[in-house]
């Protein structure tokens, strides 16, 4: 089997948790400034605020994924949020729609780690 597709398999089993505890933390406290601010939720659970949807991260042994990915500008200060949390490797990217807010960052993380998405999110993106 694959190494990455193994690691997917890994990380794949925490991916619902943090998908449904993202909906409802951002449902809960909105959006922040521009500025990335950083919420431990639970675990090794995080949930990441900056200018657009909220990004989702689960931070393992293994590595790290995330939920999301917000604009392109923020993966600098992206980058040193999940370095504060782990010196572990960035292993996915979960796209969980189109929007910019969402996959703003996909060209900048997408160099380091596999993006994860439905087939009609990357239809949509390369159509946009």
């Amino acid at each position: 089997m694959n190494r990455h597709l193994k690691d997917f398999y890994k990380v794949w089993r925490g991916v619902f948790v943090v998908a449904v505890l993202v909906v409802q933390v951002t449902q809960c406290l909105g959006q922040s400034e521009s500025i990335i601010k950083t919420t431990h939720v639970a675990g090794s659970v995080y949930m990441l605020e900056g200018r657009g949807g909220n990004i989702g991260v689960s931070v393992g042994e293994d590595g790290i994924l995330i939920v999301d990915n917000q604009f392109a500008d923020l993966a600098p200060e992206i980058e040193a949020a999940l370095a504060d949390l782990s010196k572990g490797e960035l292993k996915f990217v979960l796209n969980t729609h189109w929007h910019g807010d969402h996959t703003g960052g996909n060209a900048h993380f997408g160099q380091e780690a596999t993006i994860v998405a439905h087939d009609n999110v990357r239809e949509r993106l390369e159509n946009k």
